[in-house]
Order: structure tokens, then sequence, then C-alpha cells
């Protein structure tokens, strides 16, 4: 799976799990920088076809 994790997830061991099953995974840190808000970081998953992965369902639910 293509998946975005977001700033939220700050812990790079679920990274490192995801990848070593075969997971391609980016931080939406490392993509768009720190303090980016809800809307640019959904809009950066549509553009690159990837699941945003965070603790903030309740937001994302409310954007899409």
């Amino acid at each position: 799976m293509r998946l975005l994790l977001d700033e939220c997830i700050g812990d790079r061991s679920l990274m490192k799990a995801l990848l070593a099953v075969g997971h391609d995974v980016v931080r939406s840190i490392d993509e768009l920088g720190g303090g980016v808000d809800d809307l640019a970081v959904l809009a950066f998953a549509r553009e690159h076809e990837r699941i945003v992965v965070t603790y903030n369902n309740a937001d994302f639910k409310l954007l899409a």
C-alpha cells in the first residue's frame, strides 16, 4: 500500500514496521513540512494516491 503518515504520528517505529513488510510509506512532515493543515495533507495524499494514516480520523472524515 502507498501510505502517508500524518504529522501526529511522530514515532518512526510505525514507519519502519510498515516499510519492513513492503509498504510504500512517506511522512507528511518530510514531504510538506511541519504545521501543515489537514486539507493540504489530504490534497497531497490524493495527488500522490496515498492513504492517510492519522490519529485525527474525525478531522479527515469531515474533509473527505
